[in-house]
């Protein structure tokens, strides 16, 4: 019984603070950094880099991820659930 209310816990706080970072995906702006992107809505969960860094994915969980080009943001689509007052970046 205790085992169960114990992840019962763990699982609440994990969603509880997961929300905390989705909260960001409404302040997102193109031109970020990614310094700034993680400060935002905090590091990826997967990251590709190609042709010698001059672009990069950040992918987060749900299906948001983050494109840079040259450095800063270019485009990004918000995880599944978050809350944001507009989606996405240009297109």
């Amino acid at each position: 019984m205790k085992s169960n209310l114990k992840r019962l816990l763990m699982l609440m706080t994990a969603l509880l603070l997961s929300n905390g970072l989705h909260a960001g995906w409404a302040e997102m702006k193109e031109g970020m950094t990614p310094a700034e992107v993680r400060e935002q809505i905090g590091g990826p969960l997967l990251q590709s880099v190609g042709q010698a860094g001059l672009w990069a994915i950040w992918n987060y969980d749900d299906g948001g991820y983050v494109q840079f080009e040259k450095g800063v943001v270019r485009w990004w689509e918000p995880s599944r659930g978050a809350k944001v007052k507009s989606v996405g970046g240009k297109r």
